[in-house]
């Protein structure tokens, strides 16, 4: 009832927001545009009272929209904010959904005798209750860890390079508070996640010295931290890092992150070959937006429930989920970036899309189901195909560098100034790598 109420409280306000934009047609308002007034300001009058009563979900994030610094109008933000507490009433008061689980965690103990198995593979793909998460990620960090996990490894760890200094300390420091700004537990140099992150951080890069650090571990950590002991959070960095993504995701060349994108590009085509050839005619590189999906396990790209599903499949069936999830959000606004044929328009929309992500168990629909077959088998042998040519191109490159700059020559004749529709400014920074 209580999701039902959010949907149509989302509805709404987005009929109000259109109401209340001027019409062209010279079509008289008066009273009613009076009328629509009032109630927009009753709308938002009462969401804010709600809104000081609790400033942040149960993760600890803002309430507040944030779409890429990008202006939208207020009541569009408040119905956005609307769409996702409906999705996580609606995932969390499931009844049958709540009692699955509670049946499946019963006849394991409690969660104490977990084991791989169809049941439970598709309950996690059907939304996890918030309750259960630390439980399902603690054993997948096990499962995946196997043998190598070594109970006081951490702390022992942090007491043998206690008051040592690296680079790589020296840039985790800085990135502290960049993390997860919006979220009350890493917004403040004091706030109660902070020492918990860097202690996580600094303990993974003397572990890991061929990683160390890179930007991009930061958020990973403090996901996990959320649900996990710091101990358990330690080790599943070392999850991720060491077994569910490729080994080479996270070091100097980032070359693992960069042939998952030309993976992405070639199951693009397959799976949905239409938008995939209006990106191409548009001129459109879309893994400067998917690139950082994939490094951050979509942390900072989609609304907070739809990112933990993920996470939750992610840890449980491996790396293929973050191809699936790509492939479903690109498939759920296919119709709409097809509509636009302006370059910058499409850009922009690419860098939005994902913050209106609200209906996880739609995307999971399409993840899951709807672009079936999705073999690991062909992801893993288009990775050894992309990162043997990237690893050419990088070779050759090198080769360029080592013979030194080439011999000047003649100044070439003045060439008309050809404008691009996507400025280079729209494209995302660098990650940074520090050992």
């Amino acid at each position: 009832m209580e999701a039902r109420y959010y949907s149509i409280q989302s509805k709404y306000m987005i009929l109000l927001q259109e109401a209340q934009e001027p019409k062209m047609d010279g079509v008289e308002v008066g009273t009613k545009q009076e009328l629509v007034t009032r109630m927009l300001e009753e709308a938002l009058k009462g969401e804010d009272q709600k809104d000081r009563a609790g400033s942040f979900d149960e993760y600890g994030f803002t309430r507040e929209v944030m779409v890429d610094d990008i202006p939208q109008p207020l009541l569009v933000m408040k119905a956005k904010k609307m769409d996702q507490q409906a999705q996580r009433v609606y995932n969390e008061q499931s009844a049958s959904q709540r009692a699955r689980w509670d049946n499946f965690m019963a006849t394991c103990g409690g969660g104490k005798d977990l084991q791989k198995s169809a049941e439970l593979k598709q309950l996690i793909r059907s939304g996890m209750p918030a309750f259960y998460r630390s439980i399902v990620w603690q054993w997948c960090i096990r499962e995946i860890v196997g043998r190598r996990y070594a109970p006081g490894e951490y702390q022992s760890i942090l007491q043998q390079h206690a008051g040592q200094s690296s680079v790589a300390i020296n840039q985790i420091e800085l990135d502290l508070l960049r993390t997860l700004p919006t979220n009350k537990y890493y917004d403040k140099p004091d706030a109660q996640g902070i020492g918990k992150l860097r202690r996580v951080l600094v303990a993974y890069s003397w572990f890991d010295p061929a990683v160390g650090y890179c930007q991009g571990l930061n958020r990973l950590a403090a996901i996990a931290l959320l649900f996990l002991d710091e101990e358990d959070a330690f080790w599943c960095l070392v999850a991720i890092v060491r077994t569910l993504l490729p080994s080479d995701y996270y070091d100097k060349t980032l070359l693992g992150s960069q042939t998952d994108q030309r993976v992405l590009r070639d199951l693009l085509l397959e799976k949905v070959p239409k938008l995939s050839a209006h990106l191409t005619i548009c001129d459109i590189d879309f893994s400067l937006i998917t690139f950082n999906w994939f490094h951050t396990i979509y942390v900072d790209n989609l609304p907070v429930e739809t990112m933990l599903r993920i996470w939750d499949t992610f840890l449980y069936e491996g790396s293929k989920v973050l191809f699936r999830f790509a492939i479903a959000v690109f498939k759920y606004y296919e119709e709409e970036l097809l509509g636009m044929e302006n370059s910058i328009q499409i850009f922009n929309r690419l860098r939005t899309m994902c913050q209106d992500a609200t209906d996880i168990n739609r995307l999971a629909q399409i993840a899951f189901y709807e672009i079936n077959p999705f073999p690991m088998k062909t992801i893993d042998s288009r990775r050894i195909h992309h990162r043997q040519q990237i690893k050419a191109e990088l070779e050759e490159l090198d080769a360029i560098r080592s013979q030194g700059p080439p011999a000047p020559s003649p100044p070439a004749p003045s060439q008309p100034t050809c404008s691009k529709d996507v400025d280079s400014d729209e494209e995302i920074p660098p990650l940074i790598h520090w050992d």
